[in-house]
């Protein structure tokens, strides 16, 4: 196999354990956010929806707590499972790089804040479901079906629709989704991309690579892919891929022939 033939493997691999923890990501909030839902059966609506969302988060509090452990738990296994797959040895890299600041927070610093503002995405649901007077399994399956995407879901048409004024849009800041549910993904995601490039990239010194191509791995238009990939040959102190959210570039090391030692 050759070296870019590892490198579109690996890639492969790699973009698995990103479906993977997605999938569980899924099966984890869409479970929390029945039981949330479950909980606020207990609370009155109040015409101040700002003081029924903070009651949301307070009965929901135990239910996130085991969606963040959860979360973090298979981040952390699906993050370590590029040494298996690289044949290495755990050297403590993976460990240390989810412990550590990325962009200025750790994952689970980020985790926790995306988590808990799924309360708030649920208590919004709750709202829209009142507004159009939904009962009984009608808001389970209203929750089920906007819980990812809550303010483009048909749900807020239909409740904006209902009673004058939109259900209050969250912002998180910017480069930020509007959702809790896909800032929990990319965030999930995209540490464990990371994490499977500096395992690579690091057994790669070890064995003694002199550098690496970028290539493609998609046909989607990127100016920065494009760009690291006419670059050429990239010494080993430069960045490797991911270059972005979502990015699936093949990285191809290079190392020195035998002859050339000789």
């Amino acid at each position: 196999m050759t070296e870019l033939e590892k490198g579109k493997n690996y890639t492969a691999r790699m973009m698995q354990a990103e479906r993977n923890v997605k999938s569980r990501i899924d099966d984890i909030l869409s479970d929390a956010a029945i039981k949330i839902a479950t909980q606020a059966r207990s609370l009155r609506f109040s015409s101040n929806e700002s003081l029924y969302r903070q009651a949301v988060a307070v009965l929901a509090k135990d239910v996130l707590e085991k969606a963040m452990d959860s979360i973090s738990e298979y981040v952390r296994e699906y993050s370590k499972a590029s040494i298996s797959i690289l044949g290495d040895k755990d050297t403590g890299a993976t460990t240390r790089l989810l412990n550590s600041e990325l962009f200025g927070k750790t994952f689970d610093e980020r985790n926790r804040k995306y988590v808990n503002y799924f309360a708030d995405d649920i208590a919004n649901i709750l709202i829209m479901c009142d507004r159009l007077k939904l009962k009984g399994n009608k808001i389970t399956e209203a929750i089920l079906a906007a819980y990812k995407s809550p303010y483009e879901s048909d749900l807020m048409s239909k409740s904006q629709k209902a009673k004058k004024g939109p259900v209050s849009v969250p912002s998180y800041g910017r480069g930020v989704y509007h959702s809790a549910y896909q800032n929990i993904v990319r965030n999930a995601q995209g540490v464990i991309s990371i994490a499977w490039s500096k395992e690579r990239k690091n057994k790669a010194k070890r064995d003694g690579s002199i550098g690496f191509f970028v290539h493609r791995g998609s046909s989607y238009p990127c100016d920065i892919c494009d760009a690291e990939v006419e670059a050429g040959l990239h010494e080993m102190d430069e960045e490797a891929p991911p270059y972005h959210v979502n990015c699936c570039c093949v990285v191809e090391y290079v190392y020195r022939k035998e002859e050339d030692d000789e």
